[in-house]
């Protein structure tokens, strides 16, 4: 029967797209309230680029850019970040929303590909209409409801991933559609909205650079005759030179005027390049063997592979070196009577050639397969077609079986899919089942401990886990300095500052380069009243970003202990220039201003800051230490009874308590403004003494 994409009859269509939205929303239906994990945070929690306020395009344009540099990067992916923030801020339900949306419309978009494979010179005449119909809804299907793919799609920040694939696929698409329409007004229109596919992807994920390869295998496996000696010769070629050509416009994109600047990662791996290139075909099978058989005890967020050092070490290195060889040139070799089967096994492998190359990334990460994997189950959908052809006029109770099985099969990937996603309803879930299945490995224990520590406050436990970590395997050198700059963070909220100090500085050491270890340094140091130390800190951090607010403000801190308020003051004015909608920045002015006696000017910035932050408390005390110190008892009491009405005498203590620990008052202030509260409840609280929570 002539197949063309018109006779795809309407009705079969909506049938198709109703039954992958359904089964997409029923395996995902528990993944709309997992919260953020992992890169989450840094990419959008806490990326303060994409937190716009206001549809603009100075906002937007901001966004787009890299969250600690000034360079564009991954443009389309933050630029819905930042929508999907304007619209539901930290609620990430407007997030998976939107990822499984994108999941579902390339699983369609994947469904129209292959229906179009079918009309290729190559495929045509060699299945009917209800067969191709069949293979492209089972593969889509397979595909879709896959649980190696829930790392791409529950993991919110793999968005970069799913925009990738999803302009891929549609690329794929329109080069298909160009190459069968006949019109040549249409057949131009196809290549252009190809083109655009292309750059949409690259502005998601950079591996996107490799479609116009898979383009030239589209044209080689489902259009050319390559039984032809030279025809082949020649498609080789043309691999060979847009290889060649995609490698100089990556680096001309990607790395600008240092192309080593690839292998600048590898100071902070505990592996070289020839290392991870010897280890990849491992993962590659691995890979393959979790697609086949997905099931969830063989899924994490983490693995342990042991980095092939040698040939024969380990001694599996060798075979799959030599096994990932047999598959790429037995594909190559086997394409003309085999198209679908080896153009699934070359689409896998070619859309690994970066992050399995040596680009000094991970080891492994389950989300790289989503675009891979496509076509990879094409191939069983025919078989599962051709079993069923078989057997159902010759042996019914075969054909049955062979229904089931797919039934089975269908039910088994959706089950282990909504299994899966349960483990990322939290981080404590997912690390906990991370640190199961790779116990060896310094991140799931490091992570849960995060996630203690964060959401939970189990602070000593917490500090059990990371003192454990640092024992355990790590994926890059720097990592432990984070690992020591969290166990500095509990010793600096729990009060023991030398051994935050201790911490700290081991971090500092391992990586001098990070800014935020090195200022959490100078906060510790500040605290111990190390004030020349901490200000060599400072003014180090300063060098490289002089209006950095943190660095002004701790800067002002320190020179107000050092009993120098003008200089403080002038420290604060300029940072108040850089952030005048800061209220730390008013705040700390008026400290300055208090200190030196200019009462009524500290006044005015204290109220301008209660404005711009009215739930901040600290602000308020510090207003109440401004009447105290000029004797205004009618304004004192005032806000003593708003404070009192306002918050618990226990917060209102432990504010003031925290403003004498920063040295920010003195012991006698820090009485005075007791007795201030104490006198509108009433009663006097004796110094050190304990408040509840209902007074």
């Amino acid at each position: 029967m002539k197949l063309s994409f018109a006779c795809i009859e309407r009705s079969i269509t909506r049938r198709a797209f109703t039954f992958l939205f359904v089964l997409i929303l029923l395996v995902y239906s528990n993944t709309f309230h997992a919260g953020w994990h992992f890169d989450d945070r840094h990419s959008i929690v806490d990326n303060d680029k994409v937190h716009i306020s206001e549809i603009s395009l100075p906002s937007l344009s901001r966004a787009i850019h890299h969250p600690d540099a000034q360079r564009i990067w991954r443009p389309l992916v933050y630029l819905s970040f930042a929508l999907n923030w304007y619209i539901g801020q930290s609620d990430f339900f407007g997030y998976h929303i939107v990822n499984i949306l994108l999941h579902f419309v390339t699983a369609i978009i994947l469904f129209h590909t292959l229906l179009c494979l079918f009309q290729t010179p190559v495929m045509r005449g060699k299945t009917s209409t209800n067969d191709a119909y069949f293979i492209s809804l089972l593969t889509a299907v397979l595909w879709a409801i896959n649980p190696v793919q829930t790392q791409a799609v529950t993991y919110i920040v793999q968005r970069m991933t799913l925009l990738a694939a999803l302009f891929c696929i549609g690329g794929i698409f329109f080069y298909l559609r160009a190459r069968l329409i006949k019109k040549p007004r249409y057949r131009y229109l196809f290549f252009a909205l190809c083109a655009i596919s292309w750059l949409l992807a690259l502005a998601s994920k950079e591996n996107a650079i490799l479609l116009p390869l898979v383009l030239i295998l589209v044209e080689a496996a489902f259009f050319k005759n390559l039984s032809d000696f030279h025809t082949r010769k020649r498609y080789l070629l043309f691999f060979a030179a847009g290889t060649l050509l995609i490698g100089i416009f990556g680096i001309v994109i990607f790395l600008g005027k240092n192309p080593l600047a690839i292998f600048t990662g590898y100071s902070d791996r505990f592996f070289t390049p020839w290392e991870r290139l010897m280890t990849q075909p491992r993962v590659l099978l691995y890979y393959l063997t979790q697609i086949f058989f997905p099931h969830p005890a063989r899924l994490s967020i983490e693995h342990d592979f042991a980095i092939s050092t040698s040939l024969i070490h380990p001694w599996i290195t060798l075979p799959a070196i030599l096994f990932v060889i047999v598959l790429i040139f037995g594909a190559v070799s086997k394409i003309q009577r085999r198209p679908l089967l080896c153009f699934a096994l070359l689409f896998f492998f070619i859309n690994h050639a970066i992050e399995s190359s040596f680009v000094p990334l991970e080891m492994a990460f389950e989300h790289r397969n989503y675009l891979p994997s496509m076509f990879l189950f094409a191939p069983v959908a025919a078989g599962v077609l051709w079993l069923l052809n078989r057997y159902k006029k010759r042996q019914p109770f075969l054909y049955w079986v062979v229904f089931g099985l797919g039934i089975c099969l269908i039910s088994s990937f959706g089950i282990a899919t909504y299994l899966r996603n349960k483990v990322w309803s939290s981080e404590v879930s997912l690390w906990s089942d991370a640190r199961r299945k790779a116990p060896s490995m310094h991140r799931p224990v490091h992570n849960l401990a995060m996630a203690l520590y964060d959401n939970n406050g189990r602070l000593d436990e917490a500090l059990k886990l990371y003192l454990r970590a640092d024992n355990l395997k790590m994926h890059r050198r720097s990592h432990r300095a984070w690992l020591y700059g969290n166990i500095a963070n509990i010793h600096y909220r729990t009060g023991r500052y030398d051994l935050a100090e201790t911490y700290y500085q081991k971090a500092h050491e391992i990586a001098p380069k990070k800014a935020f270890l090195r200022y959490r340094l100078a906060e510790t140091l500040t605290m111990q009243e190390k004030l020349n130390s901490a200000m060599k800190h400072v003014d180090e951090l300063l060098a490289r970003n002089p209006k950095k607010s943190d660095y002004l403000n701790l800067k002002g801190t320190i020179l107000l202990q050092q009993m120098k308020p003008d200089k403080a003051l002038l420290v604060f004015l300029e940072n108040l220039r850089n952030n005048p909608r800061q209220a730390t920045a008013y705040v700390n002015a008026g400290r300055a201003l208090t200190v030196i006696g200019k009462f009524d000017p500290a006044e005015r910035l204290f109220k301008i800051g209660i404005e711009l932050d009215p739930e901040n408390l600290k602000i308020y005390i510090r207003l109440l230490d401004i009447y105290l110190r000029r004797g205004d008892q009618r304004r004192a009491e005032d806000l003593s009874r708003f404070l009192v009405d306002s918050a618990t005498v226990n917060d209102i203590r432990l504010t003031i308590e925290e403003l004498a620990k920063e040295n920010s008052i003195t012991p006698n202030d820090y009485n005075n403004l007791l007795i201030a509260i104490s006198a509108e409840l009433g009663k006097r609280i004796p110094y050190g003494s304990k408040a509840s929570d209902g007074e």
